[in-house]
């Protein structure tokens, strides 16, 4: 579990896949899998209340929650992002799969973190949270054994 300053963070505002494989208790997990900027925007994919969340925070006006439920044991989770606008924050299409299945979809209109604020954190947060669900730190309770983010 790390952090690295966003400025060293991957380009997220080109397509994408973030891959995490978790191991989630019996009694369950929450925190933070990746995050990448700050209250006043970026992204948070994070457990919380048996449930799985990406969340992405344009510019602290306006955030748009995808979820789904959480299941225990081994899991491998996916976000995949596909960038269809081309303007500067302009949006795509993301997709949220657990296990190979697709549990969520939302086209988002934009996205975009400001890269001075914030930063880029694994397995917790770091800074301010980029959601309003959580406090602090919210470090991951479950078993984090790898993240693996792919930009094409």
């Amino acid at each position: 579990m790390g952090i690295a300053p966003i400025a060293k963070a991957p380009n997220f505002l080109k397509s994408h896949r973030i891959t995490a494989e978790v191991e989630i208790p019996a009694a369950g997990a929450e925190g933070v899998l990746l995050t990448n900027g700050g209250r006043y925007g970026g992204f948070v994919l994070y457990a919380k209340d048996g449930k799985l969340f990406y969340e992405n925070n344009f510019f602290g006006k306006a955030a748009t929650v995808m979820e789904a439920p959480f299941p225990t044991g081994a899991v491998e989770v996916a976000y995949d992002y596909t960038r269809e606008d081309p303007k500067l924050f302009g949006g795509g299409t993301g997709r949220l799969l657990i296990n190979g299945r697709l549990v969520a979809e939302h086209r988002f209109d934009r996205i975009g973190a400001p890269a001075q604020f914030g930063s880029m954190g694994v397995g917790r947060s770091h800074g301010g949270p980029v959601s309003a669900a959580y406090d602090g730190a919210f470090p991951f309770t479950g078993a984090l054994r790898q993240v693996v983010v792919d930009v094409q």
